[in-house]
């Protein structure tokens, strides 16, 4: 799905954003699963990356909220 996603779909578009975010929910189950931190906290990265893509703010806002995102988990993978 993921590749389908990324290949063969219009940049951003709304089949593209729910195959993309489909994709890292999965992907996020499976390192909970797994108990693996670090792929944990790159996936809910990239979710939130996704779901601000979903709502079509300011490129300038939504980077500075994922990289407030990053900066909180970094801060929690460090405790």
């Amino acid at each position: 799905m993921f590749i389908y996603s990324v290949s063969f779909l219009s940049y951003g578009s709304l089949p593209q954003n729910s195959l993309l975010l489909v994709d890292s929910f999965i992907l996020f189950i499976s390192a909970t699963a797994g108990n693996q931190r670090v792929i944990q906290a790159l996936e809910i990265i990239v979710l939130v990356g996704i779901v601000l893509s979903f709502l079509r703010i300011n490129v300038l806002f939504s980077l500075v909220i994922v990289l407030f995102v990053a900066l909180l988990i970094v801060v929690y993978l460090d405790l």
